[in-house]
């Protein structure tokens, strides 16, 4: 209950008018996320112990101008504590009672490895491949040109962003209900793994779009654009052209789409009689084509 009573003192975090300039608009969104994510705090202890430091960094003295940007450093490195709800390193103390240390003296403690990252599955898949699997081309490049003058500096990253959107598809993936939309799911899934991207940065971000578009799909369950076919094999076309073409060859009201199918799977069974569905479509009227008389 006093921890309780205690975190009714984070309404009081000051609300300022923005005044144009970065500190100030990180300022406000530290305080923003603190008066959401402080009182979700699974631990008691850290609910009681972030108190204190909220109420020395939201104080008087860190607004005056050469104390604003260490500030903000120490709210942004309690905000991702708490983010991970767990208040740790130097915030496993008390704030002190005079002026706080320059964090960028202290030692950065290394998190362990997530469990994503550990996953080693698709990069196993990837090495045993053999040495003649033919990997899809580049879609942004002929054969006889280099994709090596659109390396960029987030290439790494793309790679680690495509190996976590490859965990979160896959329990998914073993959920969904109808066993033609996994095998698509599968079967995009090793496109993507195969696509010739090992030195083209624009072809992983073509990569990395497919799958957080795969996973977003997934995620409910079903597959639409187009996921609704099976991947290409010799080119592979930007997103927003396939989702075009999968819109027109899977319309919303033909009876043999996935949005159609998942959409009666989801209706209740008559015991007796039966239900009739009727899509009514049709194209836009064209005001320049007179009303009949």
């Amino acid at each position: 209950m006093a921890a309780a009573k205690n975190l009714s003192g984070l309404s009081s975090i000051p609300k300022l008018k923005a005044k144009g300039d970065a500190l100030t608009t990180e300022f406000q969104y530290y305080g923003a996320a603190i008066r959401n994510l402080a009182p979700a705090l699974t631990s008691s202890k850290d609910r009681t112990r972030v108190l204190p430091w909220i109420n020395k960094l939201f104080g008087a003295e860190y607004h005056v101008e050469v104390l604003r940007d260490k500030r903000n450093r120490y709210l942004a490195a309690i905000t991702v504590n708490m983010i991970n709800d767990e208040l740790s390193g130097i915030f496993e103390n008390d704030p002190p009672s005079g002026a706080t240390r320059d964090l960028s003296t202290m030692t950065v403690v290394n998190a362990p490895c997530a469990e994503w990252e550990q996953d080693t599955t698709w990069s196993e898949y990837i090495s045993a491949l053999p040495e003649n699997y033919e990997e899809m081309p580049c879609s942004f490049h002929k054969q006889d040109e280099s994709c090596e003058k659109d390396q960029f500096e987030m290439n790494h990253q793309l790679d680690i962003e495509f190996w976590f959107l490859l965990y979160q598809i896959r329990p998914y993936a073993a959920m969904m209900p109808c066993p033609d939309a996994r095998t698509k799911v599968a079967s995009w899934i090793q496109t993507l793994c195969r696509l010739g991207c090992t030195k083209c940065g624009r072809m992983k971000g073509l990569r990395n779009d497919y799958a957080y578009a795969l996973y977003g799909y997934v995620h409910d369950l079903r597959i639409a654009g187009p996921f609704q076919d099976y991947p290409p094999w010799n080119y592979l076309r930007s997103l927003p052209d396939a989702a075009k073409a999968a819109a027109k060859r899977h319309p919303l009201t033909s009876p043999c789409c996935e949005e159609a199918e998942s959409f009666m799977s989801a209706q209740p069974t008559p015991e007796e009689g039966a239900f009739c569905y009727i899509a009514v479509t049709g194209e836009f009227a064209n005001s320049n084509i007179p009303l009949p008389v």
